[in-house]
């Protein structure tokens, strides 16, 4: 069966074409790239939500909002780095790639930041 494309995003890496998606979860944004043609492993990642906080004066924290956005710049760097460093051969079948520390190996610290406001 096919696998259907709805929702998600395009980005070419390399001259090789990939589809990717976010979704955000219980404290941190899963992230899955995968080949287009379908016929090599994918990249699946998590990064935390890296929004500031707030102190309520009851003592408790409120989140700003501001949390991270993935965008096709933070994508194309996590295929970069598993082609240069992790041996990725898209093309090729194999096992999946878990990067499970994003933050420490490629740059995000210029990722798009959600407005506090929506």
């Amino acid at each position: 069966m096919a696998r259907s494309n709805k929702g998600l995003k395009r980005i070419v890496v390399r001259d090789i074409e990939y589809r990717w998606s976010v979704k955000g979860d219980d404290g941190y944004i899963s992230v899955c790239i995968s080949p287009a043609n379908g016929s090599g492993p994918s990249i699946l990642s998590y990064f935390g939500y890296h929004e500031s906080w707030t102190r309520c004066g009851d003592g408790s924290r409120r989140s700003n909002g501001d949390q991270i956005i993935i965008t096709n710049r933070i994508v194309r760097r996590l295929i970069d780095y598993c082609l240069d460093e992790r041996d990725y051969s898209p093309l090729k079948p194999g096992s999946n790639i878990r990067l499970t520390k994003p933050e420490r190996c490629i740059v995000w610290s210029d990722a798009v930041r959600r407005s506090p406001d929506g």
